[in-house]
């Protein structure tokens, strides 16, 4: 028969914004709500998102990933 997928490693992401729903209840976000991925809750300059995956505080703007997160390289010549 077919092999089944491995679906011991699956992790529920609701809203489908990156953010697992265990880690958004944890940042106190809304697991249903796509659009608090994009929002800065401490005015750092990085989105919700941003410090998930740097894993940073989004509640603190001390905690913040380093300014290269920001970088982008626009051509290379």
């Amino acid at each position: 028969g077919a092999e089944q997928p491995d679906t011991t490693h699956d992790v529920l992401d609701t809203d489908g914004d990156g953010i697992p729903d265990e880690d958004e209840i944890r940042m106190g976000l809304n697991p249903r709500d796509p659009s608090d991925a994009l929002l800065d809750s401490d005015g750092d300059g990085y989105t919700n998102l941003e410090e998930y995956r740097w894993k940073t505080d989004p509640k603190d703007p001390a905690s913040q990933p380093s300014p290269a997160a920001k970088l982008v390289v626009e051509r290379i010549v």
